[in-house]
């Protein structure tokens, strides 16, 4: 027998004397221990989290009435406008489909912060703006890829926007000023990575609508109309907000198993 036969014959002797071991073992109830795997990271599950970044806040302001003292041009725009950090929080719940993911967030953000002053329509007042808390509510849905979720948002904007009047040394017109409430829509879109199985980052960028909306003194309001002699402080105020933040969100859920393939 050459040199090559014996060397096959013993390869295939051993292997058959592995397999009678391997049988024998099975049949005493011992197994070859199975591979394992990690379970897929899932989106499945109820989050809350912080965010924090860069907010412009874009006012447009027409007054509708003609101002007292000197002469004034009614239906004049002014657009003031507010860059500043912004911090908040959001929570919400999403459910995972294949690589599908929808889900809903609320959200909050801090308030801004007052423009700079403009001529109040021709008057001797110097006009202010800023909207207090925003807060979001509406839907997400995005494409999973492990670990990386690319997501779209919509839904609905509301925030108080509030007004003030300064005379020509700066002093605060408190009788003058004015507060409503703004209601509108968001658009945006993003990017978050699961970190771990609770930890998620990531970061998004959002732009909202505000609704046009007349602001006039308290004592007008009461009164049912925003016209009338003397009222220094009626317009109207429409806003868009351009939202850039980043996120982190802790998501609960059961610990991820290490299961064995069967």
């Amino acid at each position: 027998m050459t040199t090559y036969s014996k060397t096959l014959a013993g390869a295939i002797g051993a292997s058959l004397m592995a397999l009678g071991f391997a049988t024998a073992a099975q049949a005493d109830g011992y197994s070859a221990p199975g591979v394992s795997y990690a379970r897929p990271f899932s989106w499945t599950g109820l989050y809350v989290g912080a965010n924090g970044g860069w907010e412009r806040t874009d006012y447009d302001q027409q007054w509708v009435f003609a101002l007292v003292g000197p002469p004034v041009r009614p239906g004049t725009h002014i657009h003031p406008s507010d860059d500043r950090w912004t911090f908040g929080g959001h929570a919400g719940y999403q459910l995972q489909y294949g690589n599908l993911v929808a889900g809903v967030e609320v959200a909050v953000s801090t308030p801004g912060d007052w423009t700079g002053k403009h001529p109040a329509n021709g008057s001797a007042f110097n006009t202010q703006l800023r909207h207090e808390e925003l807060w979001t509510l509406g839907g997400r849905l995005g494409w999973a890829a492990g670990n990386f979720l690319f997501f779209g948002t919509a839904g609905y904007a509301e925030t108080p926007i509030k007004q003030r009047l300064t005379n020509a040394a700066g002093v605060v017109q408190p009788d003058l000023g004015t507060k409503n409430s703004h209601e509108g829509a968001y658009l945006g879109a993003g990017i978050e990575y699961g970190l771990t199985r609770h930890i998620i980052l990531g970061v998004e960028y959002q732009h909202i609508f505000l609704g046009g909306e007349q602001h006039c003194r308290d004592a007008r309001i009461a009164a049912g109309t925003c016209l009338g002699a003397g009222d220094d402080s009626t317009s109207r105020i429409s806003a868009d907000i351009d939202l850039v933040r980043a996120r982190i969100s802790y998501k609960f859920g059961a610990r991820e198993e290490v299961r064995p393939l069967k």
